[in-house]
């Protein structure tokens, strides 16, 4: 009997040139990628991965005249499986697409580019085309790994065998560590931030899922981007005596974060304030030194990028 072992999956992805379009092929079009365009992923943290999928939205309808056994089902539309990789963050890859920084996105309300993702889960071989980034964290705590997670959508999934890459996985670049993010830059507004324990940046993609052209029946068709979410949850013991946080809150001001690198890349965000109820530095602990924790959100025309 043949049961399905980890040992047999793999996943892999490659650039779309035209939404769902696969690789090279116009949109929707779904063109297969050949082996040479896989591009491995990064090295998967040790945890449940949740691969795309796509299923049909069935409903079971009783007409008169039928048999009392009998009855029939209506195909009512075609529905995306949410995905769920959990990585270490070995580059800027990811964040980037998050964000629609690299490759460039066009226009302020712009689709970000997708991307399509081709997988063995064991039994068989699959392409996901155009998929797209809901949701992206990257995490950082004192004496582990950096880890980013990444959830998307998709277009559409077929069923086909294409021979992958040997080394489907990035195992030879060194992954990020938290003493690397330890010992980086950290300004909020230019002030200096030490001792910083840990940190968590949050992607969040939203999209109106309209099937208005040609009067589609597949809302993933057309995923119109909506607006994007950003926060940056974080935890440090010190910084320069200015009351920064303070100032922050009282004024309601904006500041802008650096981090020079964040792991693998830098991270520079612009006209973020401090999101209500979130900071502690009127709360003194017992006895010891003040753990400040705080998580910034957009407040103004933010503007993300991962300068080099």
């Amino acid at each position: 009997m043949t049961t399905t072992h980890t040992k047999s999956t793999w996943w892999e992805w490659g650039m779309e040139s035209n939404y769902g379009g696969g690789n090279a092929g116009i949109a929707y079009a779904t063109t297969a990628p050949n082996a040479g365009t896989l591009t491995p992923c990064n090295s998967h943290y040790n945890e449940e991965q949740i691969l795309p999928w796509a299923v049909y939205i069935h409903e079971v309808v009783e007409q008169a005249g039928q048999d009392v056994n009998e009855k029939l089902t209506l195909t009512k539309g075609y529905d995306s499986i949410l995905a769920k990789i959990t990585q270490y963050q070995q580059n800027t890859t990811w964040i980037d697409l998050a964000l629609g920084i690299d490759p460039v996105e066009t226009g302020g309300a712009a689709l970000p580019d997708s991307f399509f993702f081709h997988f063995d889960n064991g039994q068989a071989e699959y392409t996901a085309y155009g998929c797209y980034i809901t949701k992206y964290t990257l995490s950082t705590k004192s004496r582990d790994y950096m880890k980013e997670i990444i959830e998307f959508l998709n277009y559409d999934v077929k069923a086909e065998a294409i021979v992958g890459d040997d080394a489907p996985f990035d195992i030879a670049t060194v992954v990020s560590n938290h003493k690397d993010y330890g010992t980086t830059t950290i300004t909020i507004d230019g002030t200096v931030i030490e001792d910083s324990s840990s940190a968590t940046l949050t992607v969040t993609n939203h999209y109106v899922e309209q099937d208005a052209k040609g009067g589609g029946s597949y809302p993933h068709k057309f995923p119109y981007f909506l607006k994007r979410d950003i926060e940056v949850d974080m935890e440090f013991l010190t910084y320069a005596s200015n009351p920064l946080l303070d100032d922050l809150v009282e004024a309601a001001s904006f500041a802008t974060l650096v981090f020079t690198p964040f792991g693998k890349g830098n991270l520079q965000l612009t006209n973020m304030k401090v999101k209500k109820d979130s900071v502690n530095a009127h709360s003194i602990p017992e006895k010891g030194m003040i753990k400040y924790k705080v998580i910034f959100e957009i407040g103004g025309n933010c503007v993300p990028t991962t300068p080099a």
